[in-house]
């Protein structure tokens, strides 16, 4: 997907000699699609409830899987005569806005040079 090609979407959690949680990047030629971007099983058309539901069962990013990049693409369809995706993004990749954008990019179909280009989103403050 052109996200990978976005540093923060192919890193990874580890944690370092001194026990704190620093941001690895990997191979983006290494990451697996079919993980990263999954259709939805549902057994019958969802209703916007049952997206809301669906969503609210989401929580923290916790079902995502450490060892690989934390994000995920989730294709919903069958929504009311439509289609919805779900984008799952841990908080380690960006806050929301620069999810948003690093997404609204990759849908804009800039291309991958054009996808590195994003900012960092801003580093954490250390804590006094």
């Amino acid at each position: 997907p052109r996200l990978a090609a976005v540093p923060r979407f192919h890193t990874v959690p580890r944690q370092a000699a001194d026990r704190t949680i620093v941001l690895e990047s990997v191979d983006p030629a290494t990451m697996d699609p079919t993980y990263h971007v999954q259709a939805v099983d549902q057994s019958r058309p969802w209703a916007m409830a049952d997206l809301e539901a669906y969503i609210g069962g989401l929580g923290d990013g916790a079902q995502l899987d450490r060892s690989r990049p934390l994000w995920q693409l989730r294709l919903v369809r069958g929504m009311d005569g439509g289609a919805a995706l779900v984008c799952v993004i841990d908080h380690s990749i960006g806050d929301g806005a620069y999810a948003i954008t690093a997404l609204l990019r990759a849908a804009d179909g800039l291309g991958d040079a054009d996808a590195t280009k994003l900012a960092a989103p801003p580093r954490r403050r250390e804590q006094r």
